[in-house]
């Protein structure tokens, strides 16, 4: 038993011993650490130096710049626009700077979400155009988007896409979502290029959606040898994606896409 226990010993420190990254971990844990508590070291911010630009200009966005006070921060200056909060930024005058207007669009868009898990479609709407107006995002857009689609308006909701594709052309959601529409709006063709951009874009949390969408078009079409492919490139990415597992069974049985 104690020669088991000195053999498993001796194999963990011979692995320890390898594994450079968690031995430098174990020595500032054990060394650095501790020099630093004990010498009582602060790496608390104090006075650092930002820029407001507050396109908002509400009660919510002035409450939140009043909280960016001393001695944590000094605000050297309020920009006008972006072009005059980028020079500054450039100039080393400030080191933080958008807090305020990234912080307020975060916050609305979560309102709009929320807004939309319970259902109430138009304030949700109220709450993605009021993100917008204090900063556009593509994120804001698509979500935009997606409500109006529940509500039916796909052009509305491709226009959207098209906005947000305009911000950012990295963001891969717009593009897979204006194929999804054009697929409700019986335009199959004209769907797939934007699956093809939307599996090409360089920022998708999803890749699979756009692969197993694709492959609903081409099962609506007839051509489940290209549909099959498209799919099992879906479960690829993400072998879980039970949607995607159901539609492939569909066409190993010889089954069409809609009974």
């Amino acid at each position: 038993m104690r020669s088991r226990l000195a053999a498993m010993i001796r194999k963990e420190f011979s692995q320890l011993l390898r594994d450079v990254p968690i031995l430098l971990i174990l020595v500032w844990a054990f060394t650095g650490a501790v020099y630093t508590g004990g010498h009582g070291i602060s790496t608390e911010i104090r006075n650092y130096p930002i820029v407001v630009l507050d396109l908002a200009r509400s009660p919510a966005s002035r409450e939140l710049v009043s909280r960016f006070r001393a001695p944590y921060f000094t605000i050297v200056a309020y920009a006008r626009s972006d072009a005059e909060l980028v020079a500054m930024l450039d100039r080393g005058r400030a080191s933080l700077a958008q807090a305020k207007q990234k912080m307020e669009t975060a916050r609305t868009e979560a309102a709009g979400l929320a807004q939309q898990a319970v259902g109430d479609l138009e304030a949700s709407v109220d709450a993605y155009r009021a993100s917008i107006a204090v900063r556009p995002t593509a994120e804001a857009h698509t979500f935009l988007g997606w409500v109006y689609s529940f509500q039916d308006r796909y052009d509305e909701a491709i226009a959207e896409c098209e906005r947000a594709i305009a911000v950012d052309p990295s963001f891969g959601n717009p593009y897979n979502d204006i194929g999804a529409y054009l697929i409700e709006l019986d335009r199959l063709d004209e769907s797939i290029p934007w699956f093809e951009k939307a599996k090409a874009a360089k920022r998708y949390c999803c890749y699979f959606y756009a692969y197993s969408n694709l492959a609903r078009v081409y099962m609506m079409k007839g051509m489940t040898a290209k549909a099959k492919r498209e799919l099992e490139e879906a479960l690829r990415i993400n072998p879980e994606y039970e949607f995607a597992r159901d539609l492939l069974r569909r066409i190993e049985r010889g089954r069409d896409y809609i009974e």
